[in-house]
């Protein structure tokens, strides 16, 4: 009888009771023998489930999703999940004027003009059919649509402003099963196999019974979708030297969990030739602290003398700069009641992460400044939400004002949430080599791809870009059967 595999939910303590336990032991796992398998993914997060459902949906048979962790989802199931896209049907409705040129203009500069125009474009025009093929594998969109954190634009869609990334993973993992793709966990992928100067298959170890024993699986197309290497704090300082050092992950901001961003797939595809670009960017954000929204216009960015200190709307580099211009790089975060909370704010609340307070009296007590100056900055910030025009750091969305008690508030810092730069890719997602020729047999998607966005990106970007990237990555493989 074929067991279905189900996802474990966030490894924070504010989810974990969303979700349901694994139900399958990875020594009860075996993969059906089959000479060579179609399509082999390797890593089951956004990425890796899109592309192993749009290769079954694109014919191919026998497709095979891996991941080397015990839980299903990756960095997928415990982010916040904005999705960007240029969506009419939602947009127009809220007064929202975009299009794909703008898209794409934005995006390139908030990646300071470095990522890739041609795959830019590609992830711009799909977005909106990403959107529906998300729909349609069951994602129930809120008709709501916000401005990411970085993203210069409405253009932001969610699912849940508590476990949209969680809502998509299972909702593809639904859809894989449907579809016959073979889940194996606790399958570590540690090397690709050449034939003739061609991907031909995986190998590696993977748990049983008895401890870990040896595999290797061959398939017609391999599909990478194994993350970053945010994690791996050896590659960071290679590729990245000084940026991020003693800095923990977005994913593992406690350092008390595994985080599965250790570079494995660059590191493998290198190894047979893959070119790798931009492995320099390191996009540091503030999630580790007091922010606990996260879209544009409900909070204020605070100095330990209570005053505000740059637009909170302002590009991830921009934030990053004027963050380490203060004493030890942290910032306060305030907001009120009448914000809507993301995925952290329950585990930060109860652990103490997060404050709540009746009175600004109470908050500037807390922060350390004065209680005039911080009511000031309030009433000031305040004063230009009602009138609709931020005179101090031209801010553009303002969508509410920070006076409904209770307020919640917290310090931040910068830590590692993503690596923009790995395995180069062209239009059709295959892997090229160092002469910019595609690797044969080999596909990437994901975190694990680089170039794409450039020294930075908007939020919300980075999971359109592992649902676009990897459904080609899935449809090109398919191809190849």
């Amino acid at each position: 009888m074929k067991r279905r595999v189900f996802v474990s939910g966030f490894l924070t303590a504010s989810l974990a009771a969303l979700c349901p336990v694994l139900a399958v032991r990875a020594e009860e796992q075996t993969a059906p023998v089959h000479d060579r398998w179609d399509v082999i993914v390797v890593g089951a997060g956004l990425a890796g489930l899109s592309a192993a459902v749009a290769a079954r949906e694109a014919g191919a048979r026998r497709v095979a999703l891996l991941e080397k962790d015990a839980l299903i989802g990756g960095h997928s199931i415990m982010s916040s999940g904005y999705f960007n896209a240029v969506d009419p049907k939602r947009q127009r409705p809220q007064g929202i004027n975009d299009s794909v040129e703008l898209m794409v203009q934005q995006s390139l500069e908030v990646g300071e003009f470095q990522g890739d125009p041609e795959l830019m474009r590609i992830m711009a025009a799909d977005s909106e059919d990403a959107v529906n093929w998300l729909e349609k594998h069951g994602v129930r969109w809120s008709d709501r649509v916000f401005e990411s954190l970085s993203s210069m634009q409405k253009r932001a869609h969610v699912s849940s402003p508590v476990r949209a990334g969680y809502d998509y993973v299972m909702a593809l993992l639904e859809s894989a099963n449907r579809l016959g793709v073979t889940v194996l966990l606790q399958h570590d992928v540690k090397r690709l196999l050449l034939e003739n100067g061609r991907v031909c298959g995986v190998a590696g170890v993977r748990a049983a019974q008895n401890g870990k024993e040896d595999f290797s699986l061959r398939g017609n197309a391999t599909i990478l979708a194994t993350g970053g290497f945010g994690a791996n704090v050896t590659l960071r300082e290679k590729w990245a030297r000084g940026l991020t050092e003693g800095m923990e992950t977005s994913a593992n901001s406690k350092g008390w969990l595994t985080d599965g961003a250790t570079g494995d797939g660059l590191l493998m595809a290198e190894a047979v030739g893959a070119d790798l670009t931009q492995t320099d960017s390191i996009l540091l954000v503030p999630y580790l602290g007091g922010r606990v929204t996260g879209y544009v216009g409900a909070d204020i960015f605070l100095t330990p003398e209570g005053k505000r200190f740059v637009n909170e709307g302002a590009s991830w580099s921009t934030l990053r700069d004027a963050m380490r211009a203060l004493p030890d790089g942290r910032m306060w975060v305030l907001t009120d009641s009448a914000s809507v909370k993301n995925n952290e704010f329950s585990g930060k609340l109860f652990s103490g992460v997060i404050r709540k307070a009746d009175t600004l009296d109470e908050v500037a007590d807390v922060i350390g400044c004065k209680t005039r100056v911080l009511q000031e900055t309030v009433e000031r910030y305040n004063r230009f939400v009602r009138a609709g025009k931020d005179e101090d750091f031209g801010k553009q969305t303002l969508l509410q004002t920070i006076e409904k008690p209770p307020f919640y508030f917290g310090e931040e810092r910068l830590n590692v949430h993503s690596t923009e730069g790995g395995l180069r890719i062209d239009a059709e997602a295959r892997v090229l080599d160092r002469n910019r020729r595609p690797i044969p047999g080999l596909y990437a998607a994901g975190e694990t791809v680089g170039g794409i966005h450039g020294r930075s990106r908007p939020g919300g970007n980075g999971t359109l870009a592992c649902a676009v990237f990897g459904r080609i990555a899935g449809k090109s493989a398919a191809i190849e059967n």
